[in-house]
């Protein structure tokens, strides 16, 4: 609530002039009360301002194979609340294997993140898959952190040579009050056919550097790039590693993977050189989410036989 200063003060002064005869009882009640009314006003203050986006020294932003996200998988409230939880940690997380075709799950999921206040937004691709069987992307976001992104600032890449069992998702973002944009490449690469959709993931930059004007990229997502879909020899060749523009932040020593029984570093964080001149540090991991949450193995692979990967950056002063 607001308060008018100045009718506090007509008041004070025109019951002081009435109750003179009672000046030390009128002080006694009415002098707390005016100071509570100022300090009300300070903390009302302070409150607006903290909803207001001060300058940001970093942002962490993650990928995550969801292992079919969808009604099935979150009946359990429990697993729910771990989305949430994953989600809240990052300023945009891309979210891959969605299978969710009239989207409740996706929308039980925004709710719950919004449950206190209109904090993300989020935008998904179609289904995407050559047969019957379909995946959806999506990237969800702080809006007090980056700008509105429009329709025309996430798309589908047009893969018009059926380069991709499931086309890679681009995204453009602007942060707010501080003048850098950059671009994401989200993909999800077909297990069966790692060693093709990798080769044409930089053809897929080179079209979002085109579309959005912009240099600046991360690529990210589960690449299935290693183990037994893609050999040491297949990997020297990978256009991340033969390159000095692009630089794979993962590295093949990491395990991206829940199960104990698999040690795969198929997630990917893939970042091109010109990103850093907005960015003084860049930090990559996998986040694992058994050893930080405490999780067994089992209760883990409720959410997924993935963990998230992801980058911190940064900004440059």
């Amino acid at each position: 609530m607001v308060l008018n200063q100045k009718r506090i003060f007509d008041l004070f002064s025109a019951l002081l002039f009435s109750f003179r005869k009672r000046r030390l009882f009128i002080a006694f009640i009415f002098v707390p009360f005016f100071s509570a009314a100022f300090s009300c006003k300070n903390l009302y203050s302070k409150s607006l301002e903290n909803l207001i986006p001060e300058s940001y020294k970093g942002i962490k932003i993650a990928a995550f194979n969801t292992k079919t996200f969808g009604n099935k998988k979150i009946k359990d409230r429990w697993v729910l609340d771990q989305f949430v939880r994953l989600v809240r940690r990052y300023d945009v997380i891309f979210l891959q294997e969605i299978r969710n075709k009239n989207l409740s799950a996706v929308h039980r999921l925004v709710k719950a993140l919004n449950k206190r206040s209109q904090e993300y937004g989020y935008r998904i691709s179609k289904p995407l898959g050559r047969s019957s069987y379909k995946e959806q992307y999506a990237y969800f976001y702080k809006k007090r952190v980056f700008e509105k992104v429009t329709a025309s600032e996430a798309i589908v890449y047009p893969d018009k040579y059926d380069d991709f069992e499931r086309e890679p998702f681009l995204i453009y973002f602007k942060l707010k009050k501080r003048d850098i944009d950059f671009f994401l490449v989200g993909v999800h690469v077909k297990p069966g056919d790692v060693v093709k959709e990798v080769s044409k993931i930089e053809d897929v930059y080179y079209f979002g550097e085109s579309h959005f004007n912009d240099s600046d990229a991360i690529i990210l997502g589960d690449l299935n790039a290693d183990c037994s879909y893609m050999n040491d020899e297949e990997l020297d060749n990978a256009f991340f590693n033969q390159s000095y523009f692009f630089s794979s932040l993962i590295g093949r020593d990491q395990d991206t993977t829940i199960r104990s029984s698999t040690h795969c570093a198929y997630d990917k964080i893939i970042t091109t050189d010109t990103i850093s001149r907005f960015f003084r540090e860049k930090k990559a991991k996998v986040y694992n989410i058994r050893k930080e949450w405490g999780l067994s193995e089992k209760k883990a692979l409720q959410i997924s036989d993935h963990f998230p990967v992801q980058i911190e950056l940064k900004l440059a002063d």
